[in-house]
């Protein structure tokens, strides 16, 4: 009499759960280019700030020049703010 021997049974492994990565935000070239700008103006702020405070440029001449960059830095930002 031929003994019958039990099936084993298939042992089921939990699949790992896919990580999800979080895709990169595409950045589109002109948001690039633009926060490029911001970055150089900020820069040149930076460097304004220390002239001044080695009194290598005149404190009107600080106030003017900030002025302009820190328009330029809204429009870059209005910009910005459009095309994302």
């Amino acid at each position: 009499k031929p003994v019958i021997k039990p099936i084993p049974k298939p042992v089921i492994k939990p699949k790992p759960k896919p990580v999800i990565k979080p895709k990169p935000t595409k950045v589109p070239e002109e948001v690039k280019k633009l926060n490029q700008e911001k970055e150089n103006i900020q820069f040149k702020i930076k460097l304004l700030a220390k002239q001044y405070k080695k009194g290598e440029i005149s404190g009107t001449v600080f106030k003017n020049v900030l002025k302009k960059l820190e328009g330029n830095m809204k429009k870059l930002d209005e910009q910005i703010e459009s095309s994302s």
